[in-house]
């Protein structure tokens, strides 16, 4: 679901509503087909949107190391027509993350910003988007370019695309509520280069990466708290998304997904095909939560249960997004027996409030 994703994430920053806030569009079950590459770019008159790339990546030595690399645009609730040039109608965030056994926790770095010329670009007509040095660029083989020159780290990152696209619902409509949804699509297996320079080297990695991309002017339904969300690459070529939404009592308010084989058509999942099931528990020492950083993840399939059981490359994964106006929330790769992904755990440290 990455989500209802830190869509959230300028919440704070955004001014009180006057006379003229934005009209947003509904995701509906009716919405058109996807079209690229324009679909790659942005949809500005939606109220929030994310480009998302996660995956495991190896050295020379075969160690791995997880990275995580996400834009954000978010239209806020203010006057469209204030003529103010500081005025945020749209607003940018990025953050980057590694994360690296050998350090033990995690490396990360972000961006805000007001979109404008000067520190920000953000194209609608195909994926191009700058944040001060920050870029991502699509190009014309559907591969990506992606710098990111974190504080600790500088990555450059190259993918090539290798299945086609998936998409997370039918049509790209996920429902997240009753009356919720998103526009969302994914690329699973994409292979990746990477260059990464830390603490004055520069090393070559390569591996395997999944990519998201969601917008929509809905975030969480009533009483939500926060959620689970899991994206994997399976070795055998199949991929597997699933999400639940959870209230403040740690039950299951809306949950859903999408499993695809390598060779196969997409199955959407119901929310009685997900259940994210805790097994050990990791308490931070930076902000007191409790996350679930182990979990069996149940998915039924045609009336046949697959299990993955997701253990962290490492427990300390947590994410301080508070200085760019998001929340504390766990994000991590993890790996199983069938292959190797990303987990996302929000709301464990306080629910995310809108």
């Amino acid at each position: 679901m990455h989500h209802i994703r830190l869509a959230l994430f300028l919440i704070a920053m955004t001014q009180p509503v006057s006379a003229a806030p934005p009209d947003y569009p509904p995701v509906t079950a009716d919405a058109p087909p996807l079209d690229f590459p324009r679909d790659q770019g942005a949809h500005p008159s939606f109220r929030t949107e994310w480009w998302y790339l996660t995956g495991w990546l190896r050295d020379t030595s075969g160690a791995p190391v997880g990275f995580q690399v996400t834009f954000f645009r978010s239209r806020p609730a203010i006057d469209q027509d204030n003529p103010s040039a500081f005025s945020p109608r749209q607003v940018m965030m990025a953050h980057a993350a590694l994360s690296d056994p050998k350090r033990g926790r995690l490396l990360h770095d972000q961006r805000v910003a007001r979109l404008g010329p000067g520190r920000t670009r953000l194209s609608e007509s195909g994926l191009d988007l700058a944040l001060d040095d920050w870029t991502w660029r699509s190009g014309a083989d559907g591969g990506f370019a992606i710098t990111v020159p974190a504080q600790d780290f500088t990555l450059a990152l190259t993918t090539a695309q290798t299945q086609p696209l998936l998409p997370e619902g039918p049509n790209g409509v996920s429902a997240k509520g009753r009356g919720a949804a998103s526009r969302y699509y994914s690329l699973p297996h994409l292979t990746v280069s990477a260059e990464l320079t830390r603490d004055g080297h520069k090393e070559h990695l390569t591996g395997e990466a999944w990519f998201d991309h969601e917008w929509s002017s809905t975030l969480l339904p009533d009483k939500a708290v926060g959620w689970d969300w899991a994206a994997l690459n399976l070795d055998d070529g199949g991929a597997v998304m699933a999400f639940r939404i959870r209230d403040d009592k740690g039950e299951t308010l809306w949950a859903g997904g999408t499993w695809r084989d390598r060779d196969g058509s997409p199955v959407f999942l119901r929310e009685d095909e997900v259940r994210f099931e805790p097994r050990r528990r990791w308490h931070s020492p930076h902000s007191g939560a409790d996350y679930p950083v182990e979990s069996d993840l149940a998915v039924s399939l045609h009336g046949d249960t697959r299990l993955f059981s997701l253990h962290p490359l490492l427990d300390d994964q947590e994410l301080d997004s508070r200085l760019a106006g998001g929340p504390i929330y766990w994000e991590g790769a993890v790996s199983c027996e069938q292959g190797r992904g990303y987990l996302e755990l929000t709301g464990y440290d306080r629910a995310i409030r809108f």
